[in-house]
């Protein structure tokens, strides 16, 4: 824990504040736990301005101001020892769409002053999607089918599970051509952005 202003009596009084803070709980209060770290089978102890007994990565905490490049400033060593199950399995909602916006800065200079002075500019692409969705089926195996995006006429790969994605699209109406044989056995209305996702029936 450090403090990094301009006036070295304003450093030492937040860490003094907070040094005295810590030092008040000598647990990790639980109202401060994430989601994942609820439940903890013992209170979880703050090791407040102690330094560990052998030398180790842990004692070069100081270092970070060699790093950036600056003067070393006082810290406190801070030290949270939590309980983790390594084995305890992780959800997480599937991804079926992305977003990405490209922004470009652009310098225009003032002519006629000795102090020119560079003016920016910043001007944002359109905001380019992906959506990834799957086509279903009691009746076709996924890879006897083609789909094609019809408004690029682009076809649209379908892994073994019938899972397929596409890329670099903006925001509007499309249509999915799902044929089987060259014939189309739907052709179906999507919306990008959906909240909803792209699983189709056919």
């Amino acid at each position: 824990m450090t403090a990094w202003v301009k006036e070295a009596e304003d450093e030492h009084i937040l860490l003094s504040n907070a040094l005295m803070g810590l030092l008040r709980n000598p647990f990790l209060p639980p109202a401060l736990f994430t989601e994942t770290l609820k439940n903890q089978p013992l209170p979880v102890p703050l090791d407040v301005a102690t330094f560990p007994p052998e030398n180790g990565p842990i004692d070069k905490f100081s270092e970070i101001w060699g790093v950036l490049d600056n003067e070393m400033r006082p810290g406190v060593l801070v030290t949270v020892t939590i309980s983790i199950d390594p084995y305890k399995p992780l959800i997480f909602k599937q991804v079926k769409s992305r977003e990405m916006r490209v922004m470009q800065d652009t310098g225009i200079k003032h002519p006629g002053k000795m102090d020119t002075k560079i003016m920016q500019t910043r001007s944002i692409s359109k905001t380019y999607l992906t959506m990834a969705g799957s086509i279903k089926s009691e009746k076709y195996d996924p890879s006897s089918l083609t789909v094609v995006l019809v408004e690029k006429q682009l076809p649209i790969e379908l892994d073994a599970e019938g899972r397929f994605s596409v890329s670099s699209i903006t925001e509007g109406e499309y249509h999915l051509d799902i044929l089987f044989n060259k014939k189309v056995l739907k052709h179906q209305k999507i919306l990008v952005p959906s909240p909803g996702g792209f699983d189709i029936v056919v």
